[in-house]
């Protein structure tokens, strides 16, 4: 950032990549009026949007010992079990999606859309994470992801004509641990005009301008 932008600098870099999730639209608009006003913000970015999430978890050992599968089991949610806590090996379930900007739900009523998931992937196991929910035996967790309409990460210059300087990655959504590395060497690549690790076309539906 030059500091015709900001009214004072922290710092100067010759490139700035914001990995801000939901806030980046807000920050582009508070630093950057002048260049990108909502109406001319890159197409993709005008699709990003937080999204709540809870996770039912509980002890494992409370519940029957052969009933977990030995791997995380994913389909309409997922079941996770053997994570290590200090107080013993947990279970996870979830996670449940709701929008940001609406009203936040209930806990219970999170464990019960979890427990709904479940019932999909395994009936059996839904009984037995029932049973532990009627019990308060369980406990959860809460966030918000930065989503986009499409589940695709954003990657890319925000406008490479104009701005070449500044770009954006967000947008991972749920995936994050396993999107950012192949998000990081997608930044890594194009900044360095090397090969892709993706083919091209696939690359480039990250973009921010994408769909334009």
């Amino acid at each position: 950032w030059s500091s015709d932008v900001c009214s004072s600098d922290l710092s100067q870099s010759e490139l700035v990549v914001l990995a801000n999730a939901c806030n980046l639209p807000s920050l582009l608009d508070s630093v950057m009026p002048h260049h990108h006003s909502r109406k001319t913000r890159p197409n993709r970015l005008h699709h990003i949007r937080g999204m709540r999430g809870l996770m039912t978890f509980g002890l494992q050992a409370s519940t029957p010992a052969d009933v977990w599968p030995p791997q995380p089991t994913n389909g309409h949610g997922f079941a996770a079990s053997g994570i290590p806590s200090p107080e013993g090996q947990r279970w996870f379930i979830g996670s449940s999606y709701q929008d940001a900007q609406e009203n936040e739900r209930q806990d219970q009523d999170n464990h019960q859309r979890n427990l709904d998931q479940l019932g999909t992937i395994s009936p059996r196991l839904a009984r037995v994470v029932a049973e532990a929910i009627d019990r308060g035996a369980v406990q959860s967790w809460k966030g918000v992801r930065c989503t986009t309409h499409d589940h695709l990460p954003v990657v890319g210059p925000v406008d490479a004509e104009t701005l070449p300087d500044l770009w954006v990655c967000c947008g991972l959504g749920s995936r994050g641990i396993s999107l950012a590395m192949i998000c990081a060497e997608i930044l890594a690549s194009r900044l360095s005009a090397q090969p892709l690790p993706l083919p091209a076309k696939l690359a480039m539906r990250l973009d921010p301008r994408s769909g334009r």
